[in-house]
């Protein structure tokens, strides 16, 4: 099979499905409707060759293939979710970004005067860009990094 022409996000569905054992519920917790998740529920079984859920009265049970998928299915996900959300480490003794930061008055006073000690001794590089409120309301940022 050709990865690049399977929709990965059917997946993602799976995964769901097979946790739920329920198209509504898995529906809702993908965030689309009953008949999408349906439609992809369709899709899935063609792609498997399996019923993976088969429908007896108001219960959804697991076929056998979709009850071996469970374990790989999940394992992929996370790997798939750890590499999309894969960020650089901080490393505050080397990191030389500027953090813009928005608050009050008197946050500055209580929270950011701390934080500012901690940054000069564990964070020499970092810089905060401090903007205050306007009317209670954090004002627009731009550029920020």
């Amino acid at each position: 099979m050709n990865l690049g022409r399977l929709d990965l996000n059917l997946l993602v569905v799976l995964e769901a499905l097979i946790d739920e054992a329920h198209v509504t519920r898995a529906a809702e917790r993908v965030g689309v409707s009953q008949p999408a998740m349906s439609d992809a529920l369709q899709r899935l079984r063609q792609l498997f060759g399996d019923q993976l859920l088969v429908r007896v009265g108001r219960q959804y049970p697991l076929t056998a293939l979709a009850m071996e998928l469970r374990d790989p299915l999940h394992e992929f996900l996370q790997l798939a979710e750890g590499i999309v959300q894969h960020r650089e480490r901080f490393e505050p003794a080397t990191d030389t970004r500027i953090f813009n930061v928005v608050a009050s008055e008197y946050s500055v006073y209580v929270l950011v005067q701390p934080l500012l000690k901690r940054i000069v001794r564990d964070a020499p590089g970092v810089s905060l860009r401090l903007q205050r409120t306007t009317r209670g309301e954090p004002e627009p940022q731009h550029g920020s990094r």
